[in-house]
Parts: structure tokens; C-alpha cells; sequence
């Protein structure tokens, strides 16, 4: 397996952006496809955080090929009336609200997801993945940057292999997303003067 990492504005103008876990191979194909997804995306007029996650993942769960395990996808709508504007799990599965725990997705993959926060993907065993899931929820109580951050410092001590995404709409919002192969970890955040 490999990982992903891409940004780009909608054609509605609003900063999207995307990082998965594909089979071997299909990083390059991956970025292209879902770069040519988020330039037809249009969130002019929206501000429902609900309806803005299920914009983004009707328009993956539409494209995704089936050698992406892993994917998780937002957006910076500003004005959205609460945190949300992103998605993390397995797009072929069918979506469900982040239920701030940790769910299997196959592939020796294993969901972590916070609603209106982050979530991770991991590579793991169970066993080890339940420790993960407990040290990350502890992180959760922070202030959403360093949450985020301190995740993705411990997974990269942790783990193997991993995404994770922040929500990007919403006054308080963080956006971010972050992959690591087990070599190479690529980041993406981004500062107000982005939007």
C-alpha cells in the first residue's frame, strides 16, 4: 500500500482537499482523479455542515476506485454554521457520522473518527490500533491544532502507516490533512490568508 496527498480549489473557489491509502502503484492515478473531482465541486450558498460532508461524499463515493482503502476528504467553507467539512473512512463503504470511536475498514485498516473534529486512518493489528485509539481520544481534549498535531507526531512514532484529516468548515476549524507511508510524512495546512 501507499499513500496520497493532494489540494485544490473547487470550482465554486473553495479550498479542498484530500489524502488516502491506495494499493501500490495508483498514488499518481489517485491525486489526478480526485484533483479532477474538487474542480467540479460547488459549495456556493452552503453553510450546512451535514449537508456539505454528504456533498463530499457523494461526490467520492462516485469515482473511487476499488484499490482506494482509505480517503478522507475536506473542505474551507468559513461560514458554515458549525465544524465539519470533512470525511474519513473506507468511500466504498457506505457513510455513517463520526461516532468518536474506532471501526475496522478492511485491509488491515482501522478508522478513528471525532465528530466536528479529526480522524485518523491507521495500519495496524487490533491490539495496537486500540492503543492508538486511546492516546489519540486523549489528545482530542486539546485545542483542535494541537490535538491534530500531537496525533500525528505519535502516529508517526506508532505506526507504520496512516492518514489523518481535519475538518475544515466552521469558525473554528482547522484544516488539515497529513499521510505517512512509513518513510515520508507530507502535510497540509493551511493559514487564514489561504481563504
Amino acid at each position: 500500500m501507499e499513500t496520497f496527498i493532494l489540494s485544490e480549489k473547487s470550482v465554486s473557489g473553495h479550498i479542498t482537499y484530500v489524502c488516502g491509502i491506495c494499493d501500490d502503484g495508483f498514488a499518481g492515478e489517485c491525486e489526478s482523479l480526485y484533483k479532477k473531482a474538487i474542480l467540479n465541486m460547488d459549495f456556493s450558498g452552503m453553510s450546512s455542515d451535514y449537508l456539505i460532508d454528504i456533498k463530499l461524499y457523494k461526490a467520492i463515493s462516485e469515482i473511487t476506485p476499488s484499490h482506494v482503502f482509505a480517503l478522507g476528504i475536506g473542505v474551507v467553507v468559513k461560514n458554515a454554521v458549525a465544524e465539519g467539512g470533512g470525511i474519513i473512512g473506507n468511500p466504498l463503504f457506505d457513510g455513517e457520522s463520526a461516532d468518536n470511536g474506532m471501526d475496522y475498514i478492511n485491509n488491515g485498516l482501522w478508522c478513528i473518527a471525532f465528530s466536528g473534529r479529526f480522524g485518523v486512518v491507521v495500519k495496524s493489528d487490533k491490539n495496537k490500533a486500540e492503543n492508538i485509539f486511546e492516546s489519540i481520544k486523549k489528545f482530542n481534549d486539546k485545542d483542535i491544532q494541537i490535538a491534530v498535531e500531537s496525533s500525528v507526531s505519535y502516529l508517526c512514532k506508532n505506526s507504520d502507516m496512516f492518514i489523518v484529516l481535519s475538518d475544515g468548515s466552521g469558525k473554528n476549524a482547522y484544516p488539515f490533512a497529513a499521510c505517512y507511508d512509513g518513510k515520508n510524512l507530507k502535510k497540509l495546512n493551511f493559514d487564514s490568508d489561504s481563504f
